[in-house]
């Protein structure tokens, strides 16, 4: 079978194959002969009806019919012939023509780019790595320490500390009512840490059902633009009042998280906040990664994976139907999801490149640990039929970025900067 292939700069491949037109009007009499036993045209009984006039009724749903039997076959073998050529998009039909002893089918899809992978041989990278240090363990206890505050209702002033219930509503300058901005029953604490000082400091020495106006000045780099250098008049009506009582850090309060002392509580708080910022780490270091290898390595994304991605984005972010995002919305994801296609491109080439393998024993070891996670959804998961494919695909990445990440040098630079002991260490 005589074929042709082409493939552009976006990466639209198209596929012109020449089929034999005595196979394909074998496979098309076949598919005719199957529409006239099922047809059912007024004038003739169920099946009866003549050849010429059930060819002219349904000839274009006969070919396409023909077509979709016949097309598999040849594209799988053509694909088989060309292992570089990875389509990430089904394959449609654009064009059919006959020719005396030949049929010519023309298909398009989108493939997974061809390019090399450069410069990952040695990659320096500045990315700030915390260590929690005494300020923030202390930070991090003493909110813990206020979410088992007791809040008691008061009549008196408010003072600092204190916690404020309000209606809170924004007039603009014209004392019209910004109803997107109004809340209800929100509630205001009394500390230095708040987003606006002025109204804690009008506040203060406030009564419960007083009501408080405060003149503001959105700043010029607010991140609403349409807020941005706007005169506002902020309305607060107060409801309730409260003063907060905090508990004693004590053996008594370490209880409440089933610890014999807070010498436990610490260390267990400590430990959260360093997984939490190695976290973030691992995150910053792969994103800085993938930025310094998109930059030394130029190429066009097609444009049907960025959108499988930009899918995949708002499906995860609360499953809004990603056709239904307004130009505004798609212009803020699309950015993201075009980075996100060119880490996959980068990782797909580079398991290519470096030949990078998983064997089934691996697969089957990953699949046992699934069968055993606590979360029903996990085990589950693990008896579907595609499973050894997901796996597979998941461990070839993981061991692509653990490549990766062996290449990688970050210099050290930790939330103290008074340690005089930092030095240039390898990333984990």
């Amino acid at each position: 079978m005589k074929y042709d292939i082409k493939t552009n700069e976006h990466w639209n491949t198209t596929l012109v194959m020449n089929i034999d037109k005595k196979k394909f009007d074998t496979e098309y009499s076949q598919v005719m002969n199957l529409f006239r036993k099922q047809s059912n045209i007024p004038g003739f009984r169920p099946g009866k009806a003549p050849k010429s006039l059930i060819e002219k009724k349904y000839s274009h749903d006969v070919e396409s019919e023909t077509i979709s039997r016949i097309l598999p076959e040849k594209y799988s073998e053509i694909l088989k012939e060309n292992e570089e050529l990875h389509p990430i998009t089904q394959p449609m039909v654009t064009d059919v023509k006959k020719e005396n002893d030949e049929v010519i089918i023309t298909i398009i899809f989108d493939s997974m780019p061809k390019i090399e992978i450069k410069g990952y041989d040695s990659i320096e990278l500045d990315v700030e790595k915390k260590e929690v240090n005494d300020d923030m363990l202390n930070t991090e206890i003493e909110k813990v320490r206020k979410n088992y505050a007791k809040m008691d209702e008061k009549k008196d002033e408010l003072m600092e500390n204190d916690v404020a219930l309000v209606d809170f509503k924004v007039f603009d300058d014209k004392d019209k009512e910004m109803e997107e901005l109004s809340i209800n029953d929100y509630s205001v604490e009394l500390n230095g840490k708040v987003v606006y000082p002025e109204i804690t400091n009008a506040l203060i020495g406030k009564k419960n059902e007083d009501i408080i106006n405060v003149d503001y000045t959105y700043a010029d780099d607010f991140q609403d633009e349409k807020l941005r250098n706007k005169k506002v008049r902020f309305n607060l009506l107060i409801k309730k009042t409260f003063t907060r009582t905090l508990p004693e850090m004590n053996d008594e309060f370490a209880t409440n998280f089933g610890m014999k002392n807070m010498e436990q509580v610490k260390t267990a708080v400590k430990n959260n906040l360093q997984n939490e910022f190695d976290r973030d780490f691992k995150a910053k270091k792969e994103e800085n990664l993938f930025n310094d290898l998109i930059e030394k390595n130029k190429f066009n994304v097609p444009a049907s994976l960025v959108n499988a991605h930009m899918k995949s984005i708002v499906t995860g972010m609360g499953g809004k139907d990603e056709n239904k995002l307004d130009d505004k919305m798609k212009a803020i994801y699309k950015p993201y999801a075009e980075w996100r296609a060119k880490r996959e491109i980068i990782l797909n080439t580079l398991i290519k490149q470096e030949k990078i393998l998983v064997d089934d024993k691996e697969i089957e070891e990953e699949i046992k640990k699934m069968k055993k996670h606590p979360d029903k959804k996990v085990r589950d998961y693990a008896e579907k039929e595609d499973i050894k494919d997901n796996v597979k695909i998941n461990r070839l990445y993981d061991k692509a970025m653990n490549f990766l990440s062996e290449k990688v040098t970050i210099k050290a630079n930790t939330e103290n900067k008074g340690d005089k002991n930092a030095s240039d260490t390898n990333g984990s």
